[in-house]
């Protein structure tokens, strides 16, 4: 599981030159109109490409932490499910994407200082709920990315995994784990194009005097993973999230398959012919056909 120590190094550089950036140019009072929008206009077009750096360097924490949950998550209890239970992993990742997701209400900028009735407290509880509103739109462009995985799982995907190294419990999670990685770059595709905007707004907040950097993690952290909070938990809490939603459906799988197991038993042609106290007796039901779980996981 990792700490999001791997990026210090990358981190330290951009901090470096962000700030650089900041002190060269100063602040916008005291200049003309036009002077202040032109240096704003470069401002943030330097810091766009350390915005989409840094999108890139949390979507590459949140698939090692979600790679994490699938390594530690428990097993169906049936060893012959197990193929299935990661198919039906893949198929649904809403399970990997709720950290993407608002819990609901108002969202909580994570700025320094504390929000107050001046201009900058206005500032804040403005760009806050218009945060609210946007991470509720990408939220639900998130759901959409991540619930049409199936369409990759293509049919006989079990058999294919049975046939690869005999290891139904490591294919299926490299599978899992393949498919995350194409996840992780289509939301870098979700999230990019809001580069420029969410440059544009952190520009805005640094010019009260906060550490740019830093304003630029949290300001970012609460746009992609708003329900989680910026403390020094926050790699460990996507992990934990993961592995939660994982483990709170585990016991549902395990009924169905259960379940599906009963029916396919009973549809055999023995069942439907029992001889018992001198009459045949009809115990069969009908073929449930291949097992195919419906996992649900709530927001």
């Amino acid at each position: 599981m990792s700490n999001g120590r791997k990026h210090g190094s990358r981190s330290d550089h951009v901090q470096h030159v962000v700030m650089n950036l900041y002190q060269s140019w100063g602040k916008g009072t005291g200049k003309s109109n036009a002077t202040s929008t032109a240096e704003k206009h470069r401002r943030v077009a330097t810091l766009e490409p350390f915005v989409h750096l840094q999108i890139k360097i949390y979507l590459d924490e949140w698939k090692e932490q979600v790679n994490a949950a699938i390594t530690d998550a428990q097993m169906p209890v049936e060893p012959q499910s197990r193929a299935y239970w990661f198919i039906a992993l893949a198929g649904n990742l809403l399970w990997a994407a709720t950290c993407f997701v608002p819990t609901g209400g108002p969202l909580r900028l994570a700025v320094s200082g504390v929000a107050s009735t001046t201009e900058k407290g206005a500032m804040e509880l403005g760009l806050s709920a218009a945060a609210s509103v946007e991470a509720s739109a990408t939220g639900q462009r998130v759901i959409q990315v991540m619930s049409v995985a199936g369409a990759t799982i293509g049919s006989g995907t079990v058999e294919q995994l049975a046939g690869s190294t005999g290891n139904p419990e490591q294919d299926g999670k490299r599978v899992i784990r393949v498919i995350i990685g194409k996840k992780r770059a289509d939301l870098e595709d979700v999230f990019k194009p809001r580069s420029s905007q969410w440059a544009s707004e952190i520009d805005a907040l640094a010019q009260w005097g906060d550490d740019v950097k830093e304003l630029m993690d949290k300001y970012l952290w609460i746009k992609m993973f708003p329900r989680i909070p910026y403390d020094r938990d926050r790699f460990v809490t996507i992990y934990k999230l993961a592995l939660s939603n994982v483990s709170r459906v585990l016991a549902d799988y395990n009924a169905q398959w259960k379940d599906w197991s009963f029916r396919k038993e009973r549809s055999q042609p023995q069942w439907k012919h029992r001889r018992m106290y001198g009459e045949d007796w009809d115990y069969s039901v009908p073929d449930p056909g291949p097992f195919q779980p419906k996992l649900k996981f709530d927001n």
